[in-house]
């Protein structure tokens, strides 16, 4: 047995536990059948969990929980004097070796936080251990700790970590957003926020590593039943069909020459993010401060789950939209970017940087340095 499960067994006998659930135990190994059931239940299974145990600095199963370290490091170090409070009385100060950046990394930036699966594992989990190789960190819907402060960690904390799942997992809680969004508009309703913060989580999501490509939307599904009870709305291959059109303005992280491929094995529509391996954003916090004419109509969305569970792996799916088609050129410049002109009035870097350009994409695929396409506005 892994040393890690050997080590995941004690800490569950001595918090008291009775049962404890292991994956790659409990689900049986090379049955599509049972996998295809279990890998359905995830997000119930970690959203009704007591405690998740997670061995944060391993890099795999044999990298255990214990591991030797020098936990004097993280007691304060005490300075007695004369020093006022803030009542003018005379106490001893305290200083921690601590800073934001420490947080990225040996909690975000851990090998276990890397992976796609532990996303939704540690946003449903209503609280998580995590054992890392200086300290112990505490997760919860109420707060987040850590051995040097077990009290809770500072304000300047949960400001830099304002998008990490520790802080969704209290949206979640308490039906609020956690963080509000810097330069979002006062008439942002809720429900925009909660779209806001599904594309936080893919964001997050799509740039986790995956054992098997297939589980690109098996592995975010838990999350997205989530976001399904609060938004009231349909579900299609990692997009919310009530808000569609601003859905499909998704795009990927520039990438260097030649790496803008899909996979090769179908797991999703071209129209989803999901069907890339790259960091994804969506630009839908300026569409929804502004008023947009909708242009392009969307007359069917529709999916194929792979098995019984309709927000799992699928095997086709399909959109219909009705709209004016345009023609352009598309412009690469020297640094990769591509740029849509407002005349032909040349194709160059020295036009671009006088402002003869209007807009600037991000297709999905390498294109030559001036190419001319067609294509469907949607707002």
């Amino acid at each position: 047995m892994p040393l890690t499960f050997k080590h995941a067994i004690a800490i569950a006998r001595r918090l008291g536990y009775q049962y404890l659930w292991i994956d790659s135990l409990c689900i049986v190994q090379d049955s599509d059948e049972d996998w295809m059931r279990e890998s359905a239940m995830m997000g119930q299974i970690y959203s009704f969990s007591q405690c998740t145990i997670a061995a944060t600095g391993s890099s795999n199963s044999h990298g255990g929980c214990f591991v030797k370290r020098k936990p004097l490091e993280l007691q304060p170090c005490r300075i007695s004097g004369n020093i006022l409070s803030a009542q003018n009385a005379s106490e001893d100060l305290y200083l921690y070796d601590w800073h934001t950046e420490r947080f990225s990394e040996e909690l975000a930036d851990a090998p276990l936080n890397s992976r796609a699966w532990v996303l939704q594992e540690r946003i449903l989990s209503p609280r998580v251990l995590h054992y890392n190789g200086r300290q112990l960190f505490w997760e919860c819907k109420r707060y987040d700790a850590c051995e040097a402060f077990p009290q809770g960690l500072s304000i300047d904390y949960n400001r830099y970590n304002g998008r990490a799942p520790t802080n969704f997992k209290k949206v979640l809680a308490s039906g609020t957003r956690a963080m509000p969004e810097r330069g979002l508009s006062e008439d942002c309703s809720p429900k925009d926020m909660m779209y806001l913060d599904w594309h936080s989580v893919v964001e997050s999501y799509s740039t986790a590593d995956l054992t098997k490509a297939r589980d690109k939307l098996v592995a975010i599904s838990g999350l997205a039943r989530e976001w399904r009870l609060r938004l009231g709305n349909e579900y299609f291959a990692g997009l919310w069909k009530n808000d569609l059109h601003r859905e499909l303005l998704w795009h990927m992280q520039l990438l260097e020459e030649g790496t803008r491929k899909r996979t090769s094995t179908y797991r999703a529509p071209t129209w989803s993010w999901a069907s890339f391996d790259a960091k994804v954003y969506n630009a839908t916090m300026v569409e929804r401060m502004t008023d947009c004419i909708i242009v392009g109509r969307i007359i069917t969305v529709q999916v194929t789950p792979a098995g019984s569970d309709p927000m799992g792996q699928i095997t086709s799916a399909s959109l219909e939209i009705v709209g004016p088609m345009r023609k352009s050129s598309i412009y690469k410049d020297s640094h990769g970017l591509y740029h849509i002109p407002d005349a032909t009035e040349g194709y160059s870097d020295e036009h671009i940087e006088a402002g003869g350009w209007y807009s600037s994409c991000n297709p999905d695929v390498e294109l030559t340095q001036l190419a001319e396409v067609t294509y469907l506005p949607l707002l």
